[in-house]
């Protein structure tokens, strides 16, 4: 599927907040302001940063994923890692 400028922007921003440091350069802020208000970016921010927290949590518990999403995984990520294997 063929993102928009306000879709691939939108990726490039989860992407950027999911590096170390959490930063966002400041051409793509501008980008993301194009688009949407003040009060928007900070919503998106904040579920933004509530997604993050999610994938931890799962990650550290080793929730399953639901089935509804295993096509959008990537292959390195379909095998499962158990703790002290």
């Amino acid at each position: 599927m063929k993102l928009n400028s306000k879709g691939e922007a939108l990726v490039e921003f989860g992407r950027a907040l999911s590096q170390h440091g959490n930063r966002v350069p400041d051409e793509l802020y501008q980008k993301l302001a194009g688009f949407f208000s003040p009060p928007q970016l900070v919503a998106l921010t904040a579920f933004a940063a509530l997604m993050v927290a999610t994938n931890i949590i799962n990650n550290v518990l080793e929730v399953d994923l639901d089935e509804y999403l295993y096509e959008y995984r990537d292959r390195k990520s379909a095998t499962t890692i158990k703790h002290g294997t």
